[in-house]
C-alpha cells in the first residue's frame, strides 16, 4: 500500500524478552493516467495532464521545449469535473411534472446550482381498430373536457390522441 505501517517482533528466550519494531514508510509514487500521450494540432492548445501522487510534485518541461511549452498560469482555483447521473422513473400519472435538483457545497448552503427536471406526463390516448382500416372521425373535437390533439391509423390500429385523461367513448 502507500501508507506507512509499523510492526513488533518478539523474541522470547527462556525469561529473556527482545523486541524488534519494524516500520516501514509510506512508498512514494507519481501514477500517470492511462492517456499521457497527446497530439497538439499545429495552432497550439492546452493540454492537461493528470496524475496522482503521495508526494509533493512540481512538473519539469525540458530546456529545449521550454520555448514551446509552457505551465498555464492558474491565478484562480481550478474547476474539477464531477457528474451525477439521476434516475427518473417512468410518469404513470396524466399529469406533468417537475422538480428542482440542486447541489450545494458542504458547509456553505448558499452556494447552489440549481437544476430543473420536467417530465411529461402519461400519454392520453384510446387505441382503436376499424372494418376498412381508415381513420374513425370522432362527431366532436371536444370529449369529457378533452380536446383531440390527432387521430393516426397504421399497421391495423388507430390511436386518438387527446390533451387531457379520457377512459372510454
Amino acid at each position: 500500500t502507500y501508507d506507512d505501517r509499523e510492526g513488533t517482533i518478539t523474541f522470547s528466550c527462556g525469561k529473556a524478552k527482545k523486541l524488534l519494531v519494524v516500520s516501514q514508510s509510506f512508498k512514494e509514487a507519481i501514477i500517470a493516467d492511462e492517456n499521457n500521450v497527446f497530439n497538439v494540432p499545429a495552432e497550439g492548445g492546452n493540454v492537461i495532464i493528470n496524475y496522482q501522487t503521495t508526494v509533493e510534485c512540481e512538473v519539469i518541461i525540458p530546456e529545449e521545449a521550454q520555448s514551446w511549452i509552457s505551465i498555464a498560469p492558474s491565478e484562480t482555483r481550478a474547476l474539477v469535473s464531477y457528474s451525477t447521473t439521476l434516475n427518473v422513473a417512468e410518469n404513470t400519472t396524466y399529469s406533468a411534472r417537475s422538480a428542482i435538483v440542486k447541489v450545494v457545497a458542504v458547509g456553505n448552503k448558499s452556494l447552489v446550482a440549481e437544476y430543473t427536471i420536467t417530465q411529461d406526463s402519461k400519454p392520453f390516448y384510446i387505441e382503436y381498430t376499424s372494418t376498412d382500416g381508415k381513420v374513425v372521425t370522432p362527431y366532436y373535437i371536444n370529449v369529457f373536457g378533452a380536446n383531440i390533439v390527432s387521430n393516426t391509423y397504421e399497421n391495423g390500429k388507430g390511436y386518438i390522441w387527446f390533451d387531457a385523461p379520457i377512459t372510454s367513448i
